[in-house]
């Protein structure tokens, strides 16, 4: 619709084009055009309200969740509002709501990816809450910094995604972290990508994350937006927070998955029970044996799989591209410095955005004291994290972080209970009105007609196949009333 009303404003849909016209329409019709654009990207982007497709299609396979949460797909939404940035330039209302729309995602999607058990489903509400950073710099005109943070997002994120396939791999499909625990031991070079991937997302330096989202937050401040940029400052603390929990649930602490194995088996003969005698089975030393684990009602995963071997590394078709990742994560941020002659990527960007004006620090102390407070708010989140999860979970079921969350842990755990509000008032009427169509129309109407078309055909051949009974008085009957008819006629028309 957007598409349509620019091309009846303006003639093209050209992005050269349409930014030296834009300037010509009336606020209303620029405002509109942009909103359409962003409803779109929301959609595309996995933003507050349209958001919770996102999570669940991390079900797929790990190395399509790695293209799909990191560098394609998603960040689909986040190119078309940049490349569009005159639209939005033009309208200050627009920018306020991609810039909101943004921070309150960020925000939102932090605090459910704190509760998450599934390894996926945690980075996949980490991703949602990444692209609401992407937002938030472009709603505050940083549009350089927002494709910095999809580019560096694109490195550590598809890490992380394909380390947490090797890891399910290696554990015969689980995937619930909390009863994983020093696979570091068993997977080193997996837990090496995996923890650099971490340490970029979490925003230490000097990964690439941290200058990707200390260029985001500085903006936004510089920007005047000082609430955006505090709901920013949160989410960052909050990220850093639960990336720590899901690192050290999975590779430090104890080894929950041999506790779990013993406690799961009820006959009390885990030594002598059978192992499966699927082929992946059959290639390892057969030892612990689990079953179920410990269940919520929201985002648990499936009980683990029956472990019938130790964690074991992935090969090497798997791990060569994490650790690919996780280098190009540690030095990714090279090209988003933000110091004279190491500004790669504004220099790449600058014919794209050359009608922006830029925004800038006012003194070097004020974005040296804002890059320091970045790195504090990172630090702080990771070492709430260590001192929490340093030791693992002395029961898998009993998380530290619910007790302390309460109520609130539920609220998180449920995801806002958008999913159960779209049921109510978006799912359980289109599926009424579905069974209505399905009922009414296709089986009274349509069903009916075709139905009654050959009702009527079978009863008419019926009748047909009567005279053709092969009785000779019938015969003599029907010619002698085919007569009678035609003399009839011919005497009414005489």
């Amino acid at each position: 619709i957007a598409m349509f009303l620019l091309f009846a404003s303006l003639g093209t849909l050209d992005y050269a084009a349409v930014g030296e016209k834009i300037g010509g329409l009336s606020g209303g019709t620029i405002t509109a055009i942009a909103l359409l654009l962003f409803l779109g990207a929301i959609g595309k982007s996995a933003q507050i309200p349209l958001h919770f497709w996102l999570p669940d299609a991390m079900e797929g396979p790990t190395p399509v969740s790695a293209l799909i949460h990191a560098a394609t797909m998603v960040t689909a939404g986040i190119f078309i509002v940049a490349r569009a940035h005159p639209i939005f330039e033009a309208s200050q209302a627009a920018q306020d709501v991609v810039m909101w729309v943004g921070a309150i995602t960020a925000l939102l999607a932090a605090t459910v990816a704190l509760v998450q058990t599934d390894i996926k489903r945690v980075l996949a509400y980490s991703t949602v809450s990444q692209l609401g950073y992407m937002f938030l710099a472009l709603g505050v005109g940083a549009y350089t910094a927002a494709i910095g943070l999809v580019v560096a997002h694109a490195f550590f994120k598809a890490a992380l995604f394909l380390g947490s396939g090797s890891v399910i791999h290696g554990l015969d499909e689980n995937q619930d972290i909390r009863t994983m625990g020093r696979l570091r031991k068993y997977m080193p070079l997996t837990g090496f990508g995996f923890i650099v991937a971490w340490l970029a997302i979490a925003g230490l330096p000097p990964f690439a994350g941290f200058w990707a989202k200390d260029e985001v937050l500085a903006k936004a401040f510089f920007h005047g937006d000082y609430a955006v940029w505090l709901i920013g400052l949160v989410a960052a603390i909050l990220t850093a927070f639960y990336m720590t929990r899901e690192t050290f649930l999975v590779w430090f602490g104890n080894e929950r998955f041999a506790a779990v194995s013993a406690e799961t088996d009820v006959d009390g003969d885990a030594a002598h029970a059978e192992a499966p005698s699927d082929s992946h089975a059959e290639s390892h030393e057969a030892g612990m044996i689990s079953t179920e684990s410990p269940t919520v009602a929201y985002g648990t995963p499936p009980a683990p799989a029956r472990l019938t071997h130790a964690p074991h590394e992935a090969p090497a078709t798997m791990t060569i591209p994490v650790l690919i990742l996780a280098v190009l994560a540690a030095i990714d941020g090279l090209i988003i410095l933000p110091f004279k002659g190491f500004e790669y990527l504004t220099q790449f960007l600058e014919p794209v955005f050359e009608t922006v004006k830029p925004i800038e620090a006012p003194s070097f102390a004020a974005g040296f004291a804002l890059t320091t407070l970045a790195v504090v708010v990172a630090v702080t989140g990771v070492l709430i994290g260590r001192g929490m999860y340093r030791e693992g979970l002395e029961n898998p079921s009993d998380d530290p972080l619910d007790r302390r969350l309460g109520g609130m842990g539920r609220l998180f755990g449920n995801a806002y209970y958008f999913d159960a509000v779209l049921a109510r008032s978006v799912d359980g009427p289109i599926r009424r009105f579905a069974e209505w169509i399905a009922n009414t129309v296709d089986q009274g109407i349509i069903d009916g007609a075709v139905n009654g078309v050959a009702s009527g055909v079978a009863s008419i051949s019926s009748g047909v196949r009567r005279m053709q009974g092969g009785v000779v008085r019938q015969y003599a009957l029907v010619v002698f009333a085919g007569a009678a008819a035609l003399l009839i006629f011919a005497l009414v028309r005489s």
